[in-house]
Formats: structure tokens, C-alpha cells, sequence
């Protein structure tokens, strides 16, 4: 008899028959540099990546690069945002996704940094460096959606390099 050929990649559980879907809605605000990681005046020369996954770690949703489409690549002045203590960059993106609403459903926030020293070298401490919250659906809704929301991340020396998002978060 012919042997089955056997898929390693499990398939992604099916939602259960006749959950309703909820539209979630990411309003990604402001990124701002808390501290520039360059101290001084001198600015800090930065690309963020912001991402997001459900609940079984699949990719939902855009990736929104600031700048575009340049994360990691290029540390050049012309490819990087340069950001000063406290300054800010308005986004004034949103990002949607549908999710079920059911016991189990999640969506991770992910913000990720990268600082450069110069066009080609990175700054050790803020190399690739991410923090990310999840929002679980339970007892009838994704909780702790309410009100502004903001994620830090930090590079190894916190107190000298850290940005934040600033963000909502709507249920349709």
C-alpha cells in the first residue's frame, strides 16, 4: 500500500462553527523618542517596526515600518528618522484585522527599534530590540482595550534609549 505523504506545518485550528467576528481596529498615534540613546543634542537616527500576530503567533494585519520599507537595511541619514529627548513623529495610520470573538482569541502589539550609529553600524544597545503586549478575548471581550495605550520599548540601557507608541483600540 501507498504511504501518505505527511505535511509538517500543523493547520491553523478553524474557528468554532458560528462565532461571530470582530473587526479590530489598531489606531497607531505617535512614536516618540523618550530618550534618543545618543544623548545631548545630537539625534538619535532610529527605524521602528510595528507588527502584529493572533493568538497562535500567525501574522495579522499590515506591518507598518517608520520609514517605509527600510527596517534594518539602511542607517543612512535619508533612511532613518532622527529624533531628539521627548520629540515626537505623528503615524496617523490604522491597521484592521478580524479576529473571532471566542474564549482563547489574542492579538499581540509589537513595537520594535533599531538605533544606528552611522549608515552601516548599529547601536549595540538598541539593535533590533522589541517589547509587545496582548489582548486577550474573554468573559464576551478582548480585554484592556479601554483608553489611550502606549508601549515602551528600551534598548539595554534604559535610561539613556527608549521610544514609545502611542495607540487606541476599537471592537466592531
Amino acid at each position: 500500500p501507498a504511504l501518505a505523504a505527511c505535511d509538517s506545518t500543523a493547520s491553523e485550528p478553524e474557528p468554532e462553527p458560528g462565532s461571530p467576528l470582530a473587526t479590530v481596529t489598531v489606531d497607531l498615534e505617535t512614536i516618540t523618542a523618550v530618550r534618543d540613546c545618543d544623548g545631548g543634542s545630537n539625534p538619535g537616527d532610529f527605524h521602528f517596526q510595528i507588527s502584529f500576530v493572533d493568538g497562535r503567533n500567525q501574522s495579522i494585519g499590515s506591518v507598518v515600518e517608520i520609514p517605509t520599507g527600510t527596517y534594518g537595511t539602511d542607517g543612512s541619514a535619508s533612511n532613518t528618522i532622527q529624533l531628539t529627548d521627548g520629540e515626537s513623529l505623528p503615524i496617523n495610520q490604522s491597521v484592521s484585522f478580524s479576529l473571532p470573538e471566542e474564549t482563547g482569541s489574542a492579538f499581540t502589539v509589537t513595537l520594535s527599534m533599531i538605533e544606528w550609529e552611522s549608515a552601516t553600524t548599529r547601536d549595540p544597545q538598541a539593535d533590533d530590540v522589541s517589547r509587545l503586549r496582548t489582548y486577550e478575548y474573554r468573559d464576551g471581550r478582548f480585554q484592556s482595550i479601554a483608553g489611550d495605550q502606549t508601549l515602551f520599548v528600551y534598548g539595554t540601557n534604559s535610561s539613556a534609549c527608549q521610544a514609545s507608541l502611542s495607540y487606541g483600540i476599537r471592537v466592531d
